[in-house]
């Protein structure tokens, strides 16, 4: 994508994307077998060009290694209330630091996701041991976006933004 293309991200997707959603990004290896990691947040940036996702490197180490290798990624954000999902794809894939306040948007992201999931009628246990992660082992991973999708079940399932 050119510096001077429109971004992808509207507003509106970007307020989707930074709320309590299941995110999961997936890449592949070399030997074009898939890997996928359970993100706990993301932020859009200022551009709306690119998206950072979080998750813990401890537990996706697959992933972190292809993604990083490839740079190319794949990431669905769902919100469990509606079924509302997207896809994002992207490339020029980066690891990035993770500071406090990532690491203190992770954990607001985290409750927010759980309570969410309890008022569906879930229990907090299932929805807790989801979102788990280790503080310490969060890890950035900086990208590109390339194209949106709708992912939300029904007749616009799969078509671009």
């Amino acid at each position: 994508m050119s510096d001077s293309a429109d971004p992808l991200i509207s507003v509106e997707l970007a307020s989707f994307l930074e709320r309590e959603v299941a995110i999961d990004a997936a890449s592949r290896g070399a030997d074009l077998c898939p890997s996928s990691a359970r993100s706990m947040v993301a932020v859009v940036d200022a551009d709306y060009r690119h998206v950072t996702v979080w998750i813990d490197r401890e537990k996706s180490r697959p992933f972190v290694t292809d993604v990083l290798a490839s740079g190319e990624i794949a990431v669905v954000f769902c919100l469990p209330e509606s079924e509302r999902s997207v896809q994002l794809k992207g490339r020029r894939v980066e690891q990035v630091e993770t500071t406090q306040a990532d690491i203190v948007r992770a954990e607001r992201a985290a409750a927010r996701f759980v309570d969410g999931v309890a008022k569906l009628g879930h229990g907090r246990q299932f929805a807790e041991a989801y979102m788990a992660f280790q503080p310490q082992h969060l890890v950035g991973i900086r990208f590109e976006v390339t194209a949106i999708f709708e992912q939300t079940p029904g007749p616009n399932a799969g078509k671009k933004y």
